[in-house]
């Protein structure tokens, strides 16, 4: 049951589409009758036209609810104005609209992991110079090794931001430029 505009009085129709599998036009007759009953019941008055359509006619959701726009459509442009889709093809473009964040997610996923490794091997690879160094070298040459150490693992794994920037980290201590 949808509403559709009738362009002489200027008013909305009430139309009622129904899916009927029998050819007898005697039965055709019956079942308008018993559902202009059903409308008048559930409206308070008849429908104003009651359109009985062959199987799998009446446009509807993949979850089966009818499409009210594309069932108008099909009243008032003719069963032309209506593509059906099979439900595999919604299903399937169901699926690809979820897989493009799934995807989305997955990158960013591995780009964190890669990100992390990055640090993990930078890390591996700089402690050794601060170990050795605070064995072998004197208190003030080992806090030079250290930072200097620092300052190169603090920008060689530099975390991209949001905005794309490769650069992060800062330079300098932040309380330094006052």
């Amino acid at each position: 049951m949808f509403g559709s505009k009738d362009a002489t009085t200027g008013t909305e129709r009430v139309v009622v589409l129904a899916e009927m599998r029998d050819p007898d036009d005697a039965r055709h007759q019956d079942l308008k009758r018993m559902i202009n009953d059903i409308a008048v019941t559930l409206l308070g008055a008849p429908a104003d036209d009651i359109v009985l359509a062959p199987p799998a006619t009446v446009p509807k959701t993949s979850s089966g609810k009818i499409r009210r726009v594309a069932a108008r459509e099909f009243y008032e442009r003719g069963p032309s104005a209506v593509k059906p889709q099979a439900v595999w093809l919604q299903f399937a473009r169901l699926l690809l609209a979820g897989a493009a964040p799934q995807l989305r997610r997955g990158l960013r996923t591995l780009l964190g992991a890669l990100f992390a490794l990055r640090a993990y091997v930078a890390f591996a690879l700089l402690i050794p110079f601060v170990f050795f160094a605070s064995l072998l070298l004197p208190a003030k040459a080992c806090w030079n090794v250290g930072r200097l150490v620092s300052r190169v693992f603090l920008s060689f794994p530099a975390s991209p931001s949001r905005s794309g920037d490769m650069n992060t980290f800062p330079t300098e201590h932040p309380r330094s430029s006052r």
